[in-house]
């Protein structure tokens, strides 16, 4: 049989945690800790620790050269006993040969701020397994650590997870500019990285031979940071989206070629880029930084107009519409994924001794059933 290399792992319930609007309330971390032994030891103790930290990067100019600081702080720690888990049991634990599984439950802090990486905020998390045991060929005690990622997503605002999240529409409302009325409706106010983004225009001409040019959108990132000197400083990157070409998407609809002689409304789709392309996700205001986006809607139209020598020439203009818009991680995009919002088959996290225990009092208990069998017969 092939063992592990390490002795000890870490394997998460939930591999990503889903914040909520409110925040204050608190994540729970659940999990299990595994123990492979290939030959038997006695466990003196087993513990587990989370933190998370902040760094935040800013840029000063002294005597006119851009200076990089950053800033670390830390938002999280909290540690948790698995062994000895009370006074009572500090009594050495006998480990035999094989895989032993600590199942834990971890109430995190509240008001934790999401995960995130870019140059001006990183914010990481981190579980930190802590093993100490002694080899029964060993006369001294060998230490070993253990550590795993833990990422945190803020969901747009409270609603079932895998329900209408973020449906709630943007609604420009009917608005008139000097050659057309016109309605930019939003499908939704949130929507994830690398996800389609689905608009609806409706144009009313209300001057003759006006003609839709193109339609055009951008995101206007603001990122925010506060320095060492505590001020808050601001970056901003403009991104330009493009229509969306996934096979799996409904197509869009095709702008006119002729002008418009009644009113005109379509429905299209632009690609949000993901985060590797560099655009971050939203973040909810924390006093050490936030992120904000701005989605500008430019539709560039042509039609006659008399000039100041009454010559009839063919103009542009350009109408924008904008809104504040809510990008959210990508792994938000994951939850209409059946698959991955399943919930996992139980798992046997009973020690050793727990079993042999359970089979010397003639105890018997089967698995719980899997949640989609209980919902099919219920």
């Amino acid at each position: 049989m092939m063992w592990p290399k390490r002795r000890l792992s870490i394997q998460l319930l939930e591999p990503i945690l889903f914040l909520g609007a409110n925040q204050e309330a608190a994540p729970v971390l659940r999990g299990n800790v595994i123990v492979h032994s290939h030959r038997s030891c006695t466990l003196k103790k087993l513990s587990l620790r989370f933190d998370g930290q902040l760094t935040t990067q800013s840029v000063e100019n002294i005597n006119d050269i851009r200076l990089k600081k950053d800033c670390q702080k830390s938002v999280a720690q909290q540690d948790l006993v698995l062994h000895p888990s009370s006074a009572r049991s500090a009594a050495p634990l006998l480990l035999h040969v094989g895989t032993t599984c600590f199942a834990f439950e971890m109430q995190l802090p509240e008001g934790l701020p999401e995960s995130i990486d870019c140059q001006q905020a990183k914010v990481r998390y981190n579980l930190t397994a802590s093993m100490t045991y002694r080899s029964t060929s060993s006369l001294s005690d060998t230490s070993e650590d253990c550590t795993q990622a833990v990422q945190l997503a803020r969901l747009p605002f409270e609603g079932s997870l895998t329900g209408d999240n973020y449906s709630d529409t943007i609604d420009s409302r009917k608005h008139y500019a000097s050659c057309c009325q016109y309605h930019v409706i939003i499908d939704s106010k949130a929507v994830a990285l690398g996800d389609n983004l689905p608009i609806s225009i409706r144009i009313a001409p209300i001057v003759q031979n006006m003609r839709i040019k193109n339609v055009y959108l951008q995101l206007l990132e603001r990122r925010q940071v506060l320095n060492r000197e505590e001020v808050m400083k601001t970056s901003q990157s403009c991104h330009l989206l493009h229509p969306s070409k996934d096979a799996s998407s409904i197509a869009s609809s095709p702008l006119p070629t002729d002008d418009l002689d009644k009113p005109w409304q379509a429905t299209m789709y632009y690609k949000i880029p993901r985060d590797a392309d560099g655009l971050v996700h939203s973040t909810s205001t924390y006093p050490e930084f936030s992120v904000s986006h701005l989605l500008f809607v430019s539709m560039l139209v042509s039609f006659p107009a008399l000039t100041q020598n009454n010559n009839i020439r063919r103009v542009q203009h350009t109408i924008t519409f904008q809104t504040p818009i809510d990008l959210l991680s990508r792994n938000i995009g994951q939850l209409g994924d059946k698959d991955y919002v399943k919930l996992p088959l139980y798992g046997d996290c009973k020690s050793a001794g727990e079993r042999i225990d359970m089979f010397d009092n003639s105890i018997h208990a089967d698995h719980p059933p899997a949640y989609d069998d209980v919902v099919m017969t219920a």
